[in-house]
């Protein structure tokens, strides 16, 4: 299972999820990682993991309920 390309659909995401920022994030460290700033980058995940895990526990069991009904 493939996820859709492009800019994801902001309406769908958890109110305290920026998607701009997780996708800026995500294409920096791809594309740029010869330039990532580890302390900068840890800071980062320790600041804004703990309150994205909360805001998008749902969408997770959702995710694993679909997946569970998909394989049969």
């Amino acid at each position: 299972m493939r996820l859709p390309t492009g800019e994801p659909d902001e309406a769908c995401w958890p109110p305290k999820v920026s998607t701009a920022l997780a996708v800026a994030n995500r294409n920096f460290i791809i594309h740029r990682y010869d330039q990532i700033n580890r302390a900068v980058t840890w800071q980062t995940l320790l600041v804004d993991l703990p309150s994205w895990q909360a805001s998008l526990a749902q969408a997770f069991i959702d995710a694993q309920m679909a997946l569970e009904i998909e394989s049969g």
